[in-house]
């Protein structure tokens, strides 16, 4: 990198990497996004069409979701004792966690949704004999990424904590610092209680620290503590090293996801070195060498897995003093 225009205290060269996985299938991002958006501009998490709407199949597994004709345009009505009911009740993509980024919602609707969310968390921590306050399961699996895991859960939580009661809110704060604990070489596992294996690692936006860095980017916005952020910058430190993938362009475990890390960091610090990296990431998606190594793409439309989510990121270039991950935005 000899010919770099911002002098990069990392100058080692970022490197395609494998990882395996994340498991969502995909969403219908272009057909239902609003039209003129980037899926991005949104008052409040609760106040748009988030990714529990967007997510292929997530309507079908809430039932209690009923989509008016002029779906997804308007708001939709939501059946809280549906979603209470439903299995995974927090989860981030298919259960009240992703609703809860989602939807236009009342107050009363919001601190009806936290209040499930919570003490689901609540049950199966203590059930499992937790030494945490919250923890939540997708299939039986502890997740711990953004994707089906506790980090966007919590994430979500800081995100209403004002309409939590203050002994909730400590909870929230516990669960988040364990979470911290379990950083293992500036990444985590996606499984709680798992060791990364080198060869194994997944630094994804489901799975790893790009999209737990959200998380603490949010907990750093409320509460001003520097280790939050501190964690944050380590979660792109990372990234610059291993978040080149050869799953594909996409947001959810692909380049584009990635270098979204960048343009957090750079909302959050100003730095102008991580406009670079992020600018680096989406030149290499037009290269031979990531042509020739990534994935096919299975759902090119899909928000998180296509090119749709992708597309939101490029246009997000162009105004990186605005730039949101597509419906998970920190700074509301």
């Amino acid at each position: 990198m000899a010919s770099l225009s911002i002098q990069d205290p990392c100058p080692a060269r970022p490197r395609l990497s494998a990882g395996r996985g994340g498991a969502e299938g995909g969403a219908g991002g272009v057909a239902r996004a609003p039209r003129g958006s980037c899926l991005r501009r949104s008052p409040r998490p609760l106040e748009s069409l988030g990714a529990a709407a967007a997510q292929e199949g997530a309507l079908s597994e809430l039932g209690g979701i009923t989509p008016d004709a002029s779906w997804p345009s308007s708001i939709l009505r939501v059946d809280l004792v549906a979603l209470k009911k439903t299995k995974d009740v927090a989860v981030r993509v298919a259960g009240c966690g992703g609703v809860s980024w989602g939807l236009v919602l009342t107050p009363a609707q919001i601190k009806s949704i936290c209040q499930a969310i919570l003490d689901s968390g609540k049950q199966y921590a203590l059930k499992k004999r937790k030494p945490f306050p919250l923890m939540y399961s997708y299939y039986g699996t502890e997740y711990l990424g953004a994707a089906h895991g506790l980090s966007s859960i919590l994430q979500m939580l800081l995100s209403y904590h004002e309409h939590l009661k203050p002994s909730d809110r400590e909870l929230v704060w516990q669960s988040v610092d364990f979470l911290m604990e379990q950083e293992q070489n500036c990444n985590w596992p996606p499984e709680l209680g798992e060791t990364i294996e080198r060869e194994n690692e997944l630094v994804h936006w489901c799975h790893g620290a790009p999209g737990i860095a959200y998380l603490f980017a949010k907990a750093y916005l409320v509460s001003k503590k520097p280790q939050y952020l501190d964690t944050c910058i380590r979660c792109g430190e990372l990234t610059w090293q291993k978040g080149l993938l050869k799953k594909g362009p996409g947001i959810c475990h692909g380049v584009a996801g990635s270098a979204y890390v960048f343009l957090l960091l750079y909302r959050l610090t100003g730095n102008s070195k991580y406009i670079y990296r992020a600018q680096r990431f989406a030149q290499f998606l037009f290269t031979e060498e990531f042509k020739a190594g990534s994935r096919v793409l299975e759902s090119i439309y899909s928000l998180y897995e296509g090119f749709s989510g992708t597309v939101c990121f490029l246009i997000d270039l162009l105004q990186p003093n605005q730039a949101e991950f597509p419906l998970f935005s920190v700074f509301v």
